[in-house]
């Protein structure tokens, strides 16, 4: 390659490390620069003759152009965010440098390298050879790019949902496809094929730039709606952060996708949003109180507030059925999606302690779990009661014995785990508490266990 060319890769480099991908949750990274880096080591030959090139030279050439465009990013980065910005430099310094060991320098079938045995291939056949050796090296890369998200950020179980630290799929995808096809097209053109071949990947960047804004501004709106039943007085501070955090928890614990612990977490935020209707608001905001009916008519009121915000459909599903009982899937077949069942546990629990997590003392957690137990398989999914013990036995909670006076087993009043509980739920049909309430017919209020709760 002649020194023009050189320079013109040095200086794409250069811009398109400056042009990064940050998306909040997200690992940051600069996708063109690293389809770029790709694409000069998977390339063989210009117009202007072959580019005889090492995978040291290629190393150096990204390597100085990451030192070229730190001191811009230094400096617009908060000092918390610069270890992340070193982090994906070096990741992609490897990946290219691999890439280019591997086409270049790893000697294959008759001592010859990937480069050569493919000179003379069919375009298709060699685009194939190229992408799945860009592939393979990118899945070597991604459980480091993992770790080190969850090491840099210090994701938390109870703190965020996803555990995908590397750019969006359909990105990665443009990014192998674009190293592979810019090598292919400067065979043929030359360097005119770097400003054509990456548009396509540059268009894909800011649409997912774009898409993550809107994004974010949803999540500011649903943060913001979130808000309002406690501010109104309805609810206690931060009980919709803990029935969140709660969720998510559990939703990670029984293996749900990151979509849908997206979904759930939004949901969970948005629960008690339906109370804001009440005139009179029920004691302590705790729905689990309220009689059946009531509580099914306060989930399709925040579902349809929700409803308007658009482009929710999961999360309105999620709420719409976050009161209807588990017994109704198993004997109705009645459609009560997972992250709803998971949201009616995490929210009984959290009622049953006082309104927050800061509220679950040990004696507040056994009787949660207590009531929680009895009504296992009628009012709550096992499944999501099982991973609430789990998560909560993380937490340190149910290390005191239960007091049995009130579960109606005289005959044996050794103290129990809430593990141990589950023979009550059968002796008293799985019914919970509040499952025997009635609900006025009237729709003046919502019947509660200390009071009426008036709506308009």
């Amino acid at each position: 390659m002649t020194i023009p060319g050189i320079l013109a890769y040095l200086a794409v480099l250069t811009i398109a490390e400056a042009f990064r991908l940050r998306i909040r949750g997200r690992f940051e990274t600069a996708p063109t620069a690293h389809a770029v880096g790709l694409a000069l080591a998977v390339s063989v030959t210009t117009p202007q003759g072959p580019i005889q090139l090492t995978a040291t030279h290629i190393a150096a050439l990204v390597l100085i152009s990451q030192l070229l465009a730190i001191p811009f990013l230094w400096v617009t980065r908060a000092r918390g965010e610069r270890h992340e910005l070193l982090a994906d430099s070096a990741l992609r310094l490897f990946t290219v440098t691999a890439v280019a060991i591997l086409v270049r320098e790893l000697p294959l079938l008759h001592g010859n390298h990937v480069v050569d045995m493919t000179l003379t291939w069919p375009g298709w056949r060699r685009a194939i050879v190229l992408m799945s050796a860009i592939g393979f090296i990118l899945s070597i890369e991604a459980p480091f790019r993992v770790w080190l998200y969850h090491r840099l950020m210090r994701v938390d179980a109870l703190n965020s949902h996803t555990s995908d630290a590397r750019i969006p799929l359909a990105l990665s995808v443009v990014v192998v496809a674009s190293s592979a096809s810019l090598a292919l097209a400067q065979e043929a053109i030359g360097l005119a094929a770097l400003p054509l071949g990456l548009v396509p990947l540059v268009a894909t960047q800011i649409a997912v730039l774009h898409q993550a804004r809107v994004h974010r501004a949803q999540r500011q709106s649903v943060r913001a709606l979130s808000k309002l039943p406690e501010i109104a007085g309805l609810l206690p501070r931060g009980h919709g952060t803990s029935v969140a955090r709660l969720s998510v928890a559990i939703a990670q614990e029984m293996g749900l996708t990151a979509r849908e612990i997206s979904h759930l977490e939004t949901a969970a935020l948005l629960h008690d949003l339906g109370q804001v209707v009440l005139r009179r608001p029920i004691p302590s905001g705790a729905t689990v109180l309220a009689a059946p009916a009531d509580q099914e008519h306060l989930a399709a009121t925040g579902a349809s507030i929700v409803d308007h915000i658009g482009r929710l459909n999961a999360v309105t599903d999620t709420l719409a059925a976050q009161a209807v009982p588990y017994y109704q899937l198993v004997q109705n077949r009645a459609r009560i999606p997972q992250t709803s069942r998971v949201l009616k546990v995490a929210n009984a629990y959290v009622d049953y302690v006082g309104g927050t997590l800061a509220d679950a003392d040990n004696d507040a957690h056994n009787e949660a779990m207590e009531r929680i137990y009895l009504g296992l398989g009628y009012e709550y999914d096992p499944k999501a009661v099982a991973a609430l013990e789990t998560v909560l036995d993380r937490s340190g909670y149910g290390t005191q014995p239960i007091n049995h006076s009130n579960t109606h087993t005289p005959t044996n009043t050794e103290p129990k785990h809430p593990s141990k509980i589950r023979g009550v739920t059968r002796a008293r049909r799985g019914r919970a508490p509040h499952a025997r309430r009635h609900s006025h017919t009237d729709h003046d209020h919502v019947a509660t266990g200390n009071g009426a709760a008036h709506r308009d």
